[in-house]
């Protein structure tokens, strides 16, 4: 058995994620043969959101960040998204392909209905670095 899958805690939230995954599945297929209908809609088929929302949590393609955010600007009015807040992803400090929201901001400058936030490429190596050393004193924190 793995190591991990010794913890209580991991194989517990483990289990947990496949019973939902299952218990959704198996909800999924009940409300369709409800339906009269036999499999769930093709994942090409984007299904318009029944009111407007917010996606909180989106990240680009760093090696085109600009195709990213038209992609997601058409996306927008066939999902019924109202705005998109992109970030980027948490990296480690020594990932070379790390970047932060200056990359997002040139591609989504003047789009009112995108946002941007960092930290991903800067702020998340610092508190990695501060948790691995201990360190979070003053310095740190400033």
């Amino acid at each position: 058995m793995p190591r991990f899958l010794r913890r209580p805690a991991v194989a517990a939230l483990l289990f947990l994620g496949l019973a939902a995954s299952l218990a959704f599945r198996s909800n999924l297929l009940r409300a369709l043969a409800a339906t009269g209908e036999s499999q769930p809609p093709s994942p090409a088929e984007p299904v318009q959101a029944i009111s407007p929302f917010v996606d909180v949590h989106a990240h680009l393609e760093p090696a085109d960040p600009a195709h990213s955010v038209q992609a997601a600007l058409r996306a927008m009015t066939v999902e019924n998204a109202a705005k998109i807040i992109f970030m980027p992803p948490p990296f480690t400090a020594d990932d070379p392909g790390r970047y932060d929201a200056e990359i997002i901001l040139a591609a989504a400058k003047g789009q009112d209905k995108l946002a941007v936030l960092g930290g991903g490429g800067t702020l998340n190596p610092m508190i990695q670095q501060s948790a691995r050393t201990g360190d979070a004193g003053p310095e740190v924190r400033r």
